[in-house]
Protein backbone atom coordinates (compact mmCIF):
# COMPACT_ATOMS: atom_id res chain seq x y z
CA UNK A 1 0.00 0.00 0.00
CA UNK A 2 2.44 2.26 -1.22
CA UNK A 3 2.68 5.76 0.55
CA UNK A 4 1.29 4.07 4.03
CA UNK A 5 3.12 4.00 7.10
CA UNK A 6 3.14 0.08 7.71
CA UNK A 7 1.21 -0.49 11.25
CA UNK A 8 0.34 -4.15 11.09
CA UNK A 9 1.24 -6.05 14.60
CA UNK A 10 3.73 -9.26 13.97
CA UNK A 11 2.26 -11.70 16.03
CA UNK A 12 1.94 -15.22 14.56
CA UNK A 13 -0.11 -17.22 13.65
CA UNK A 14 -3.79 -15.28 13.68
CA UNK A 15 -7.16 -17.40 13.67
CA UNK A 16 -9.68 -16.46 10.70
CA UNK A 17 -11.15 -13.69 13.44
CA UNK A 18 -7.87 -12.52 13.95
CA UNK A 19 -6.94 -12.09 11.51
CA UNK A 20 -10.39 -9.82 10.07
CA UNK A 21 -9.76 -7.82 13.18
CA UNK A 22 -6.09 -6.94 12.27
CA UNK A 23 -7.36 -6.12 8.42
CA UNK A 24 -9.79 -3.83 9.60
CA UNK A 25 -8.29 -1.91 11.89
CA UNK A 26 -4.97 -1.62 9.67
CA UNK A 27 -7.36 -0.06 7.17
CA UNK A 28 -9.00 1.65 9.63
CA UNK A 29 -5.96 3.39 11.39
CA UNK A 30 -4.15 4.11 7.84
CA UNK A 31 -7.35 5.80 5.65
CA UNK A 32 -8.87 7.25 9.08
CA UNK A 33 -12.46 8.98 9.17
CA UNK A 34 -12.53 9.86 5.51
CA UNK A 35 -13.04 6.11 5.35
CA UNK A 36 -16.11 3.88 6.59
CA UNK A 37 -14.60 0.22 7.06
CA UNK A 38 -16.30 -2.74 8.10
CA UNK A 39 -17.40 -6.52 7.12
CA UNK A 40 -20.00 -8.19 5.04
CA UNK A 41 -20.95 -11.20 6.35
CA UNK A 42 -21.98 -12.96 3.02
CA UNK A 43 -24.13 -16.41 2.70
CA UNK A 44 -23.05 -17.75 -0.76
CA UNK A 45 -24.34 -20.75 -2.70
CA UNK A 46 -24.90 -24.32 -0.18
CA UNK A 47 -24.63 -22.30 2.49
CA UNK A 48 -21.16 -20.83 2.60
CA UNK A 49 -20.22 -18.29 4.50
CA UNK A 50 -18.20 -15.68 2.84
CA UNK A 51 -16.65 -11.90 4.92
CA UNK A 52 -15.90 -9.48 3.01
CA UNK A 53 -14.37 -6.28 3.17
CA UNK A 54 -16.08 -2.67 2.41
CA UNK A 55 -14.12 0.41 2.34
CA UNK A 56 -16.47 3.16 1.63
CA UNK A 57 -15.00 6.82 1.26
CA UNK A 58 -17.11 9.49 1.91
CA UNK A 59 -19.60 10.25 -0.79
CA UNK A 60 -18.63 6.91 -2.78
CA UNK A 61 -22.23 5.58 -4.02
CA UNK A 62 -20.40 1.87 -4.33
CA UNK A 63 -16.98 -0.28 -3.34
CA UNK A 64 -16.15 -3.89 -3.92
CA UNK A 65 -16.48 -6.10 -1.72
CA UNK A 66 -13.27 -8.18 -0.94
CA UNK A 67 -13.63 -11.40 0.29
CA UNK A 68 -10.78 -11.95 2.86
CA UNK A 69 -11.12 -15.67 2.86
CA UNK A 70 -8.83 -16.12 0.12
CA UNK A 71 -6.69 -13.85 1.95
CA UNK A 72 -6.41 -15.43 5.00
CA UNK A 73 -5.69 -18.57 3.05
CA UNK A 74 -2.47 -16.91 1.78
CA UNK A 75 -1.30 -15.61 5.31
CA UNK A 76 -1.54 -19.32 6.52
CA UNK A 77 0.43 -20.36 3.51
CA UNK A 78 3.29 -17.91 4.88
CA UNK A 79 2.69 -14.72 3.03
CA UNK A 80 3.70 -11.52 4.91
CA UNK A 81 1.15 -9.50 6.18
CA UNK A 82 1.96 -6.07 4.75
CA UNK A 83 1.89 -7.88 1.11
CA UNK A 84 -1.80 -9.49 1.73
CA UNK A 85 -3.04 -5.80 2.65
CA UNK A 86 -1.13 -4.40 -0.60
CA UNK A 87 -2.57 -6.69 -2.35
CA UNK A 88 -6.42 -6.13 -0.45
CA UNK A 89 -5.97 -2.34 -1.55
CA UNK A 90 -4.23 -3.05 -5.41
CA UNK A 91 -7.43 -4.77 -5.57
CA UNK A 92 -9.74 -2.63 -4.12
CA UNK A 93 -8.18 0.45 -6.18
CA UNK A 94 -8.53 -1.68 -9.50
CA UNK A 95 -12.07 -3.00 -8.78
CA UNK A 96 -12.90 0.82 -8.87
CA UNK A 97 -11.26 1.86 -11.91
CA UNK A 98 -12.75 -1.02 -13.65
CA UNK A 99 -16.22 0.04 -12.87
CA UNK A 100 -17.68 3.15 -13.84
CA UNK A 101 -19.15 3.72 -10.33
CA UNK A 102 -19.94 7.65 -11.01
CA UNK A 103 -22.53 6.60 -13.96
CA UNK A 104 -23.56 3.61 -12.21
CA UNK A 105 -27.17 3.64 -11.75
CA UNK A 106 -29.15 0.79 -10.62
CA UNK A 107 -32.86 1.17 -10.24
CA UNK A 108 -34.80 -0.84 -7.81
CA UNK A 109 -37.77 -0.84 -9.54
CA UNK A 110 -39.90 -3.45 -11.66
CA UNK A 111 -40.52 -1.27 -14.93
CA UNK A 112 -35.88 -0.88 -14.75
CA UNK A 113 -35.70 -4.75 -13.85
CA UNK A 114 -38.13 -6.25 -15.64
CA UNK A 115 -35.89 -7.59 -18.78
CA UNK A 116 -32.83 -8.49 -16.82
CA UNK A 117 -34.45 -10.84 -14.01
CA UNK A 118 -33.45 -14.52 -14.83
CA UNK A 119 -32.91 -17.43 -12.59
CA UNK A 120 -30.69 -20.39 -11.17
CA UNK A 121 -30.67 -23.07 -10.32
CA UNK A 122 -29.47 -24.19 -6.67
CA UNK A 123 -29.67 -27.62 -4.28
CA UNK A 124 -32.48 -27.24 -2.22
CA UNK A 125 -31.62 -28.82 0.75
CA UNK A 126 -28.35 -27.21 1.04
CA UNK A 127 -29.54 -23.69 1.03
CA UNK A 128 -33.31 -24.05 3.09
CA UNK A 129 -31.96 -21.19 5.11
CA UNK A 130 -30.99 -18.89 2.83
CA UNK A 131 -34.45 -19.86 0.46
CA UNK A 132 -36.53 -19.01 3.55
CA UNK A 133 -35.48 -14.84 2.39
CA UNK A 134 -36.01 -15.42 -1.26
CA UNK A 135 -38.87 -16.41 -4.11
CA UNK A 136 -38.41 -19.45 -4.70
CA UNK A 137 -39.72 -22.69 -6.71
CA UNK A 138 -38.51 -26.34 -5.54
CA UNK A 139 -37.87 -28.53 -9.14
CA UNK A 140 -36.95 -32.09 -8.21
CA UNK A 141 -34.25 -31.89 -5.16
CA UNK A 142 -33.29 -28.05 -6.83
CA UNK A 143 -34.63 -24.56 -5.96
CA UNK A 144 -35.43 -22.09 -8.69
CA UNK A 145 -34.03 -18.56 -7.40
CA UNK A 146 -34.22 -15.49 -9.03
CA UNK A 147 -31.88 -12.11 -9.39
CA UNK A 148 -31.56 -9.12 -11.33
CA UNK A 149 -28.49 -9.18 -14.37
CA UNK A 150 -26.54 -6.45 -14.05
CA UNK A 151 -23.07 -7.47 -15.66
CA UNK A 152 -20.81 -10.01 -16.86
CA UNK A 153 -17.26 -8.82 -17.22
CA UNK A 154 -14.02 -11.16 -17.54
CA UNK A 155 -15.56 -13.96 -16.43
CA UNK A 156 -17.37 -12.61 -13.25
CA UNK A 157 -20.94 -12.21 -13.07
CA UNK A 158 -22.84 -9.31 -11.24
CA UNK A 159 -26.42 -9.99 -10.34
CA UNK A 160 -28.76 -8.96 -6.99
CA UNK A 161 -30.52 -11.36 -5.90
CA UNK A 162 -34.16 -10.89 -5.59
CA UNK A 163 -35.68 -10.82 -2.11
CA UNK A 164 -39.20 -11.66 -0.54
CA UNK A 165 -39.03 -7.54 0.41
CA UNK A 166 -38.20 -6.65 -3.25
CA UNK A 167 -40.97 -9.04 -4.79
CA UNK A 168 -43.46 -7.34 -2.32
CA UNK A 169 -42.52 -3.97 -3.42
CA UNK A 170 -42.87 -4.63 -6.95
CA UNK A 171 -46.45 -6.02 -6.41
CA UNK A 172 -45.13 -9.82 -7.70
CA UNK A 173 -44.47 -13.56 -6.75
CA UNK A 174 -43.29 -16.58 -8.24
CA UNK A 175 -45.21 -16.83 -10.65
CA UNK A 176 -44.62 -13.18 -12.12
CA UNK A 177 -40.67 -13.73 -11.65
CA UNK A 178 -40.56 -16.94 -13.34
CA UNK A 179 -42.71 -15.53 -16.35
CA UNK A 180 -39.81 -13.27 -16.60
CA UNK A 181 -36.89 -15.40 -16.16
CA UNK A 182 -38.27 -17.93 -18.38
CA UNK A 183 -37.96 -15.09 -21.47
CA UNK A 184 -34.59 -13.55 -20.32
CA UNK A 185 -32.44 -16.05 -18.83
CA UNK A 186 -32.18 -17.79 -22.35
CA UNK A 187 -32.10 -14.79 -24.43
CA UNK A 188 -29.24 -13.36 -22.29
CA UNK A 189 -27.25 -16.41 -21.31
CA UNK A 190 -27.57 -18.83 -24.24
CA UNK A 191 -27.48 -22.34 -24.50
CA UNK A 192 -24.26 -24.32 -25.84
CA UNK A 193 -23.91 -28.16 -25.85
CA UNK A 194 -20.67 -30.26 -27.27
CA UNK A 195 -19.66 -33.63 -26.77
CA UNK A 196 -17.23 -34.17 -23.70
CA UNK A 197 -14.76 -35.60 -26.69
CA UNK A 198 -15.00 -31.49 -28.45
CA UNK A 199 -14.32 -30.08 -25.19
CA UNK A 200 -11.34 -32.14 -24.11
CA UNK A 201 -9.90 -32.13 -27.16
CA UNK A 202 -10.18 -27.76 -27.40
CA UNK A 203 -8.05 -28.62 -23.90
CA UNK A 204 -5.24 -31.09 -24.53
CA UNK A 205 -2.93 -31.43 -27.21
CA UNK A 206 -3.76 -33.50 -30.18
CA UNK A 207 -1.11 -36.01 -28.87
CA UNK A 208 -2.22 -35.81 -25.65
CA UNK A 209 -5.64 -36.35 -26.98
CA UNK A 210 -5.00 -39.21 -29.45
CA UNK A 211 -3.28 -40.83 -26.06
CA UNK A 212 -6.69 -40.74 -24.05
CA UNK A 213 -9.18 -41.70 -26.90
CA UNK A 214 -7.36 -44.00 -28.73
CA UNK A 215 -9.94 -46.63 -28.83
CA UNK A 216 -12.97 -45.81 -27.27
CA UNK A 217 -14.85 -45.78 -30.03
CA UNK A 218 -17.19 -48.12 -28.67
CA UNK A 219 -17.50 -46.06 -25.43
CA UNK A 220 -21.21 -43.87 -24.57
CA UNK A 221 -21.34 -40.42 -26.17
CA UNK A 222 -21.35 -38.18 -23.34
CA UNK A 223 -22.26 -34.58 -23.93
CA UNK A 224 -21.64 -30.78 -21.82
CA UNK A 225 -24.52 -28.31 -21.99
CA UNK A 226 -23.91 -24.97 -20.08
CA UNK A 227 -24.37 -21.73 -21.41
CA UNK A 228 -22.14 -19.19 -23.39
CA UNK A 229 -20.63 -17.71 -20.25
CA UNK A 230 -20.11 -20.77 -18.67
CA UNK A 231 -21.33 -19.22 -15.22
CA UNK A 232 -24.43 -20.92 -13.57
CA UNK A 233 -24.76 -22.75 -16.62
CA UNK A 234 -26.88 -25.89 -15.28
CA UNK A 235 -29.76 -23.53 -15.59
CA UNK A 236 -30.24 -24.67 -19.31
CA UNK A 237 -32.58 -27.57 -17.69
CA UNK A 238 -35.04 -24.80 -17.56
CA UNK A 239 -34.98 -23.62 -21.21
CA UNK A 240 -37.73 -25.61 -22.22
CA UNK A 241 -37.64 -24.87 -26.25
CA UNK A 242 -33.84 -25.10 -26.23
CA UNK A 243 -33.28 -27.78 -23.88
CA UNK A 244 -36.21 -29.88 -25.08
CA UNK A 245 -34.43 -29.57 -28.95
CA UNK A 246 -31.13 -30.91 -27.53
CA UNK A 247 -33.00 -33.96 -26.27
CA UNK A 248 -35.09 -34.64 -29.38
CA UNK A 249 -31.43 -34.50 -31.66
CA UNK A 250 -29.96 -37.03 -29.24
CA UNK A 251 -32.49 -39.92 -29.34
CA UNK A 252 -35.70 -38.61 -26.73
CA UNK A 253 -34.61 -39.39 -23.33
CA UNK A 254 -31.35 -38.10 -21.34
CA UNK A 255 -29.65 -38.95 -18.54
CA UNK A 256 -28.46 -35.98 -17.04
CA UNK A 257 -25.34 -35.64 -14.16
CA UNK A 258 -24.87 -32.16 -12.55
CA UNK A 259 -21.24 -32.23 -13.08
CA UNK A 260 -21.63 -28.30 -10.93
CA UNK A 261 -24.10 -25.63 -11.11
CA UNK A 262 -22.05 -24.20 -14.14
CA UNK A 263 -22.64 -27.17 -16.37
CA UNK A 264 -24.22 -30.48 -16.86
CA UNK A 265 -23.58 -33.43 -18.84
CA UNK A 266 -26.10 -35.36 -20.77
CA UNK A 267 -25.77 -38.95 -21.71
CA UNK A 268 -28.35 -40.47 -24.07
CA UNK A 269 -30.87 -43.27 -22.44
CA UNK A 270 -30.23 -46.62 -22.95
CA UNK A 271 -31.92 -49.39 -20.66
CA UNK A 272 -28.11 -50.82 -20.34
CA UNK A 273 -26.45 -47.81 -18.66
CA UNK A 274 -25.81 -48.89 -15.08
CA UNK A 275 -27.84 -45.54 -13.09
CA UNK A 276 -26.21 -46.80 -9.74
CA UNK A 277 -22.96 -46.53 -10.94
CA UNK A 278 -23.26 -42.96 -12.61
CA UNK A 279 -25.03 -41.84 -8.98
CA UNK A 280 -21.93 -43.52 -7.14
CA UNK A 281 -19.05 -41.02 -10.06
CA UNK A 282 -21.31 -38.02 -9.57
CA UNK A 283 -20.96 -38.02 -5.63
CA UNK A 284 -17.24 -38.86 -5.79
CA UNK A 285 -16.22 -35.88 -8.04
CA UNK A 286 -18.35 -33.75 -5.82
CA UNK A 287 -16.45 -34.75 -2.85
CA UNK A 288 -12.93 -34.71 -4.70
CA UNK A 289 -13.11 -32.07 -7.58
CA UNK A 290 -16.08 -29.81 -7.37
CA UNK A 291 -15.66 -26.46 -4.67
CA UNK A 292 -18.06 -26.79 -2.39
CA UNK A 293 -19.69 -23.93 -3.61
CA UNK A 294 -20.01 -24.89 -6.68
CA UNK A 295 -22.05 -28.04 -5.65
CA UNK A 296 -25.73 -28.83 -7.51
CA UNK A 297 -26.65 -32.14 -6.35
CA UNK A 298 -25.55 -35.49 -5.65
CA UNK A 299 -28.23 -36.76 -7.63
CA UNK A 300 -29.01 -37.77 -11.71
CA UNK A 301 -31.73 -36.88 -13.49
CA UNK A 302 -33.83 -38.36 -16.58
CA UNK A 303 -35.64 -35.84 -19.19
CA UNK A 304 -38.18 -37.67 -21.98
CA UNK A 305 -39.01 -35.64 -24.76
CA UNK A 306 -42.30 -37.58 -25.03
CA UNK A 307 -43.56 -36.00 -22.04
CA UNK A 308 -41.14 -32.80 -21.49
CA UNK A 309 -40.58 -34.47 -17.87
CA UNK A 310 -37.73 -34.81 -15.36
CA UNK A 311 -37.40 -37.22 -12.29
CA UNK A 312 -34.37 -38.31 -10.59
CA UNK A 313 -33.21 -41.69 -10.52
Amino acid sequence: MCGFQSNLRKEMPMNFKEFESEVLRYFRETLGEEYTISINEVRKNNNIIRNGLLMKKRGQSITPNIYLNRFYEQYIEGEELQNIVDTIWSTYVEALQSFDAENFKFELDLEQQKDKIVYRLVSYQENEEKLKQLPHIRFLDLAITFYCFVELREETLSMVCISHEMAKRWKTDVKGLLAYAHQNTPRLFPIVCNSLENVIRHMLNDERFEELFCGQEDEVTMYVVTNESGINGATVMLYEDAFHEIAQNLGGKLIILPSSIHELILIPFDEAINTDYLVSLVKEVNLTQVPWEDVLSNNIYLYDFSTKSFEIL
